[in-house]
């Protein structure tokens, strides 16, 4: 293998190990910040359901707030193991999901059916030890993972197009660099056969 196509090799396999490395920590670093973002909002719309709640002696009521329509879409509450509301229009494997979660009453947070992240918000007595039903919330996240598709597809195409030119600057670079070297090299093997 000549010098050349040693330092072409060379200087490509930095660059695609550098822009590996890049997109594979960019796109981790992006997802790791859908995630955080989603708890964020189900922890607020967890909070939001438990203080609209009244915890007697009795168990669990839904007390009617300005937001009640607002809140009955976002989330189930369960009074121990009985479920007390739900939203209307979720589908029979998130219901059943989520009905699940309630009634185990440990705070949690996992990944849904068709794009959605749950959380489950374990409703204490007054003592504060003891759980006396839970409030599980859903956020859908569709939109957020059509993002992280979009900015994988376009950081791969931003890579590419950035792994071209680098190989062309390369290419150049090297061979320039390397020109002179070669100018020597037929100078000295013309010298040798003319020059006795």
């Amino acid at each position: 293998m000549t010098l050349r196509r040693r330092l072409l090799l060379t200087s490509m396999a930095t660059l695609v190990v550098g822009l590996g490395a890049l997109l594979v920590l960019g796109n981790v670093l992006l997802a790791q910040r859908v995630r955080a973002e989603t708890s964020s909002v189900l922890r607020a719309n967890a909070d939001s359901q438990v203080s609209a709640l009244r915890v007697t002696a009795d168990g669990v009521r839904v007390r009617e707030t300005a937001n009640d329509a607002r809140l009955d879409n976002r989330g189930w509450v369960l009074d121990g193991r009985k479920l007390i509301e739900q939203p209307p229009d979720a589908s029979p494997a998130l219901d059943a999901l989520a009905v699940r979660l309630g009634r185990a009453g440990r705070e949690t947070e996992i990944d849904g059916p068709d794009d959605t992240r749950l959380r489950v918000e374990p409703i204490r007595a007054g003592d504060g030890d003891r759980a006396v039903g839970a409030v599980v919330v859903v956020s859908s996240t569709e939109s957020l993972e059509h993002l992280q598709k979009a900015v994988l597809l376009g950081s791969v195409v931003i890579a590419a197009l950035v792994l071209l030119a680098g190989g062309l600057a390369i290419r150049s670079a090297v061979n320039g660099a390397l020109r002179p070297v070669a100018h020597m090299t037929e100078t000295a093997q013309d010298w040798s056969a003319h020059d006795l």
